[in-house]
């Protein structure tokens, strides 16, 4: 605000390219003030933020922590957003994935959650890229997911809602690879057959 405003050189209705005169000149849509910095004053801003990356070395210690007991109280809202989810599912047969990682939710949170979703009738273990765990809660419809990389570590883990979470379909790509290597296979010859 306390900028000047910056004036438009498009031609205005004064048909010249000044700005119209309205007592505080023609304040331009596009730009909503220009500020300039001076090659002297520059050299001085950069020296200041020099100065500020210093307080990276300044210890820090976090009092709060997502492991242990702590709960953040997210549990609730978020088996609410599963319940509409599946409502959402039931009526319109599109899935919704939640991921955990996405909001405050500590170790012990994802051990009440898991005691509240139980578990379903079917595990999956994919191997590709490390494993993943797909896991049927109590609930049908409701999955747990959990992808780790190739050492074990945990790279995300999220809820799916969906009559079959996706990581389980196989592409059609894939599909269709597999019909012509099975074609494939059938026509070849198998081994120790003379007739070949």
């Amino acid at each position: 605000m306390g900028a000047p405003d910056a004036v438009c050189q498009a031609k205005g209705p004064t048909g010249d390219g000044r700005a119209p005169a309205t007592g505080r000149g023609h304040r331009c849509h596009a730009i909503d003030r220009i500020i300039a910095v001076p090659p002297a004053e520059n050299g001085i801003i950069q020296k200041r933020l020099n100065k500020m990356s210093g307080l990276d070395s300044i210890p820090v210690r976090v009092e709060g922590t997502t492991e242990g007991a702590f709960r953040t109280e997210n549990l609730r809202p978020l088996l609410l957003q599963v319940e509409e989810a599946l409502q959402h599912l039931v009526d319109n047969d599109e899935s919704t994935t939640i991921d955990l990682g996405a909001m405050p939710f500590s170790a012990q949170d994802e051990a009440d959650l898991r005691e509240r979703l139980g578990r379903g009738e079917v595990t999956a273990e994919i191997t590709a890229f490390g494993p993943t765990i797909v896991e049927e809660t109590r609930y049908p419809g409701v999955w747990l997911v959990e992808l780790k990389d190739t050492e074990g570590r945990r790279l995300t883990l999220h809820l799916e809602i969906a009559q079959v979470p996706a990581m389980l379909m196989a592409p059609v790509d894939d599909i269709r690879d597999g019909l012509a290597a099975m074609r494939d296979a059938r026509s070849a010859p198998e081994a120790g057959d003379e007739n070949a």
